[in-house]
């Protein structure tokens, strides 16, 4: 069995290098990633001409993930980062995940926003934006959703279905209760 495990590890570590290899020379050098990065099928990572992604050591990135950076933005992911099926990170200004952090399936991580006003509605490819900052050895539940300006420090837990915003200090636990009416 654990001859089955590496051969499928080193079939991601090939799979991840010839995929990064390709996009690093679309733009120019502006994906920058460690040789031992494992990415699964269907795993698509842009960064536009004057946009940057950077990954760390040992990343697993799985399957069906999206992950950009366009607008100038800057994307870190840190070393060990896991990042589970289905995860959407879309960065138009800065996001930086600290080292160690595990991702949950379906999470959504956004540094902007589309503008909107009540006078003229949503305005296309207009964005307000703030970085996001993830600490280390954080722990992001299943399904939950990180918005622009938020900071969680080091060695967190969000439950699974979280929406956060804001600022949380190292150490905390977020859970978001919600309550369910029958009637």
């Amino acid at each position: 069995m654990n001859v089955q495990k590496s051969l499928i590890d080193f079939i991601a570590i090939i799979r991840a290098n010839i995929k990064l290899l390709y996009a690093r020379s679309i733009t120019l050098g502006h994906v920058k990633y460690h040789l031992l990065t494992r990415l699964k099928p269907r795993v698509n990572i842009i960064a536009d001409s004057n946009s940057r992604i950077h990954l760390g050591k040992g990343i697993l990135i799985n399957s069906d993930c999206y992950i950009s950076s366009t607008s100038g933005g800057l994307l870190v992911l840190g070393d060990m980062v896991g990042i589970n099926r289905n995860n959407m990170i879309i960065c138009h200004d800065n996001i930086y995940v600290g080292n160690n952090t595990i991702i949950g399936p379906n999470v959504c991580i956004y540094d902007h926003d589309h503008f909107f006003n009540v006078q003229e509605g949503v305005k296309r490819n207009k964005y307000k934006t703030a970085p996001i900052k993830i600490g280390s050895n954080c722990w992001i539940g299943a399904g939950s959703i990180i918005l622009r300006g938020s900071t969680i420090g080091d060695n967190c837990l969000i439950a699974a279905g979280s929406i956060i915003k804001g600022h949380f200090p190292s150490g905390t636990t977020i859970i978001q209760k919600r309550e369910t009416l029958v009637r």
